[in-house]
């Protein structure tokens, strides 16, 4: 089953494939986000962020806010290929 995270996907734009086979055999593969995957991505982002920045608010949790703030501003300004 593959693992992925928010933060790898964002860091090297790879999506990384893993199998397992029967005996043990594994199989790694990875390539390139498709520019519809980029977009998703940055969409997800947004969403994931603007919740936490919800949760943030409705909990009185500052440094939550501040960290989805700061994401958002970082989404804006990402120059994406």
């Amino acid at each position: 089953m593959p693992h992925e995270t928010q933060q790898s996907l964002e860091n090297d734009g790879y999506r990384a494939q893993l199998a397992v086979f029967a005996g043990g055999r594994v199989l790694l593969r990875s390539r390139p986000f498709t520019p519809e995957e980029e977009a998703q991505l940055t969409v997800l982002s947004v969403l994931d962020t603007v919740s936490g920045i919800a949760y943030g608010t409705a909990h009185d949790d500052p440094e939550l806010v501040e960290r989805g703030l700061r994401t958002l501003a970082r989404l804006r300004t990402a120059q994406r290929p």
